[in-house]
């Protein structure tokens, strides 16, 4: 029924369809835990696994695992670690904490800590050539060379997508995911 406000002569509107994936988005979120996620980095954590669902990684072997990388002080409190072993487009998910830029090259998505927020910008231009995804939750993180930052808006945990940031390091974000996006910078 709430969907059905969002019809418009017939026709999906736009809100209608932000909220229908957004709802999707969050269903297939909870998939992951056996609970609903109760605090704002296991709703992070739940974000970043989805990620992994709806990002393309250029790859020489389509077998290999994907590697979802830790740099700096874990806010997560070891909850990345429990995606360990999980199958995402048909590659096992490994998990590892990393301290370099060397370590970071061999990850596909990388989740910089606040900690790190004094040396992130060496560390993007390390990582410049490199398929790896690099998310974070830095104040302006996807503005000043990550790819995507998480914002808190209220109870809300949002995201925006450097689309040229992605696209410039040879990786493919579904259009479902940048739909869901609070910005996507071209």
């Amino acid at each position: 029924m709430a969907l059905a406000l969002y019809k418009c002569r017939g026709a999906w509107s736009r809100a209608g369809r932000r909220v229908a994936a957004a709802l999707t988005f969050t269903l297939l979120s909870f998939a992951v835990w056996s609970a609903p996620p109760r605090s704002e980095y296991e709703v992070k954590a739940v974000y970043l696994f989805n990620f992994t669902k709806f990002v393309t990684w250029p790859v020489a072997q389509p077998d290999a695992a994907l590697q979802l990388c830790l740099i700096g002080l874990d806010p997560f409190d070891g909850r990345l670690s429990t995606l360990a072993g999980k199958r995402v487009q048909g590659r096992e998910l490994q998990f590892s904490v990393i301290t370099t830029e060397s370590q970071a090259a061999k990850c596909q998505l990388v989740f910089v800590s606040k900690s790190e927020a004094r040396r992130f910008a060496p560390l993007l231009d390390g990582l410049r050539g490199y398929p790896v995804l690099t998310v974070s939750d830095i104040p302006e993180f996807e503005n000043n060379g990550g790819m995507i930052g998480l914002h808190s808006e209220g109870n809300l945990i949002r995201f925006s997508v450097n689309l040229k940031q992605v696209r410039g390091e040879g990786l493919d974000v579904n259009s479902r995911l940048l739909e869901l996006a609070a910005e996507v910078i071209q």
